[in-house]
């Protein structure tokens, strides 16, 4: 059976609460948050340290901050985890694809970046911001 995409800002959109820390020697800082209409969890992990902004019980809104790109935990450089589960607990949990808008995608294996519009990103490649684009006419 297939899992759907899910498009991340539906998930902070409707408000998410900061989950209990585990794991911590791997995910160092870390925020789960849970979508009060599906019931996924949405984990970033290896937050700078300090920078964590959120505490349990926050609503969050779409475009808040919630840390800063860190290399806390099991991380070698700085760079931010984000994972989509289905349940909280990390030990039984299972991943699921998330839906990402404007990035771009360099293939594992190396080459040039691609500019994706739409997509779930293909496995291991790195993903990264795309290039701010200009404003559409009368916007």
């Amino acid at each position: 059976m297939g899992r759907a995409a899910i498009l991340l800002p539906r998930l902070l959109r409707s408000g998410g609460q900061r989950g209990h820390p585990s794991l911590t020697a791997i995910t160092g800082n870390h925020v789960m948050l849970r979508d009060a209409a599906t019931g996924l969890f949405v984990t970033l992990v290896h937050l700078r340290r300090g920078s964590v902004r959120v505490v349990g019980g926050d609503r969050l809104r779409l475009g808040e901050s919630i840390g800063a790109c860190g290399d806390s935990g099991s991380s070698t450089q700085p760079h931010v985890h984000l994972q989509v589960t289905d349940t909280a607990d990390m030990t039984t949990t299972r991943g699921l694809p998330v839906l990402h808008l404007d990035y771009q995608e360099w293939p594992s294996g190396g080459g040039d970046s691609v500019d994706v519009t739409t997509g779930v990103p293909a496995e291991r490649p790195v993903v990264g911001g795309a290039p701010p684009r200009p404003p559409l006419p009368g916007a």
